[in-house]
């Protein structure tokens, strides 16, 4: 039997059924475990202040824009952003109040889809006892007027708290525009621009000067209409085969040598970041026979270490393995792009794997096309990355296309500070569509990092790209065996470094080159006679 106002509750009640029988798939916007800045949608973190209103106020004690590197802090000691902010008394406009914000802009001018998105949650705390008021800002490419959508969060005090803002039209418990002028529009989650966490002293007593905000794993509930930016698919290993194959470790003589005559090699950071297998005693690149699919494979176990200060800029620790192509002209073999068949270890849900790949353009420092590999939580797995796959940094300030015709390198590169040590193997590599005809072809010249090797007669010729700062530069060429039989410090106002063989007998060498800024990077090197 219903009673009065009972059909109001039993709607809500059916709606609540039914929507417990859809599964849900919430989307994980940034945790900040991994320590980078970025976000899960490619996006980067960032402060800004009043300052372009001519206001005052400063963010981690600095006036101006800067972008988010911390300090982290986060729930349950789990890293977190941590907002240090000083308000000013007033701004060059009287109708605008004192602010600080915390923002992410998704698409430089472009939007994204947010639909299926019920709600955004996220974790919040301050450092005042007497509660402080947040408004969550939504911008849209609809709103014109800057009357943008939000939701003011209210009593945030010193006890994290977990808030839920209802990704609709609603002036209590959802969105709502700022009121007092501007066109009013229906709010459209299909054309997401940023969003952001501003501090103001509009919602906030006018005596309010200074304070600490946190934030923590900021998610989308329900089912977003969202992909990882730049995430493979995994498919079944053996889904590819073809004339295109690069790499899978079974040369009994030479099993680092691709069938372009290159060599696989490491490298790794300038700090305490190290492989802890996967290399001989003589921290020379071993494959490990056992450790493929029923044969040989790249088998390695990593540690990363603490974030690098290079020059101010602090730089994520990372480890690596490389692949040389010398100079690859995809497009001439009929490459449409790149199949690779991995492991990750078991359990690691949040690794990944960022596959780079660089032709010979010459771009600034760290620019690179790339794609995320996912953990394969201990199974081998195969991805397929079309060349038009790859994206280029968002800060990239010129990022030429990639050059299909001038490859010189693949890199596979481990940098996820929410993985801390694991293990990573790889075995075969294609690419996708070529043809492949020289099995074992010799070639003299090859790229390490921007760096060409060159053997001429009897001596080793190392020239490095004009865009790189060569100060402090180490060659070393050791044997096998560890043991350094030529090294040679590069002069600051030249661009090469020749190295005598000597007697030195032909076969397999190791060249390790250790740049000024302490970046290591060792690679075999075949020495012909």
């Amino acid at each position: 039997m219903l009673i009065k106002g009972s059909k109001k509750f039993f709607t809500v009640c059916l709606a609540m059924l039914f929507s417990a029988t859809i599964a849900s798939s919430d989307f994980l916007i940034d945790d900040f475990d991994d320590g980078n800045g970025e976000s899960e949608l490619n996006s980067y973190w960032y402060f800004y202040t009043d300052a372009g209103d001519g206001g005052t106020s400063t963010v981690n004690g600095l006036a101006e824009d800067i972008n988010f590197e911390g300090p982290y802090e986060g729930k349950e000691g789990t890293n977190g952003v941590k907002m240090e902010f000083k308000l000013g008394t007033e701004t060059g406009n009287e109708d605008v109040k004192p602010y600080v914000v915390f923002e992410t802009e998704f698409v430089k001018n472009k939007v994204i889809d947010f639909s299926g998105t019920e709600a955004i949650e996220f974790d919040v705390k301050s450092d005042i006892a007497a509660g402080l008021s947040v408004k969550f800002v939504v911008t849209t490419s609809a709103v014109k007027d800057y009357n943008h959508y939000c939701h003011v969060v209210k009593d945030i005090s010193t006890e994290w708290k977990t808030v839920k803002v209802l990704f609709t039209k609603d002036p209590d418990i959802g969105l709502a525009q700022e009121k007092g002028w501007g066109k009013t529009v229906k709010f459209d989650s299909t054309q997401i621009q940023r969003f952001g966490f501003a501090v103001r002293k509009n919602e906030n007593d006018s005596t309010l000067s200074e304070g600490t905000l946190y934030i923590d794993n900021i998610k989308l509930i329900g089912n977003p209409n969202i992909k990882k930016f730049d995430e493979i698919g995994l498919v079944d290993v053996g889904s590819y085969k073809g004339d295109g194959l690069v790499s899978k470790f079974d040369d009994e003589d030479n099993p680092t040598e691709t069938r372009l005559g290159s060599y696989w090699y490491t490298y790794q950071d300038a700090g305490t970041s190290k492989f802890t297998k996967g290399l001989d005693a003589d921290e020379v690149l071993a494959v490990d026979e056992a450790g493929g699919q029923g044969g040989p494979a790249l088998a390695m176990g990593f540690e990363l270490g603490d974030r690098v200060d290079n020059d101010g800029t602090m730089i994520d620790p990372y480890v690596g393995l490389g692949m040389n192509l010398g100079t690859f002209d995809a497009l001439e073999a009929g490459a449409t792009g790149i199949y690779v068949e991995y492991k990750s270890a078991a359990g690691d849900k949040k690794f990944y794997v960022e596959m780079e790949v660089e032709d010979s353009e010459k771009r600034e420092a760290g620019v690179a096309w790339h794609v995320k590999l996912p953990s394969t939580d201990g199974e081998w797995k195969g991805a397929k990355v079309p060349f038009d796959s790859l994206k280029v940094p968002k800060w990239a300030t010129s990022p030429e296309p990639l050059d299909l015709k001038t490859l010189k390198k693949i890199n596979f590169k481990i940098s996820d500070a929410a993985v801390k040590e694991g293990t990573f193997a790889i075995d075969k590599v294609y690419f996708m569509d070529a043809t492949i005809t020289g099995v074992n072809q010799r070639i003299l010249r090859k790229s390490v990092n921007g760096i060409s090797i060159k053997q001429a007669n009897n001596i080793l010729e190392i020239r490095f790209d004009g865009n790189k700062s060569i100060a402090g530069t180490n060659v070393r060429l050791m044997n096998t065996m560890g043991k350094v039989v030529v090294a040679k410090n590069v002069n600051t106002e030249s661009r090469n470094c020749v190295l005598p063989l000597g007697k030195n007998a032909c076969g397999v060498y190791l060249l390790q080159i250790t740049s000024g800024n302490g970046h290591i990077e060792t690679s075999p090197v075949r020495i012909f006679r």
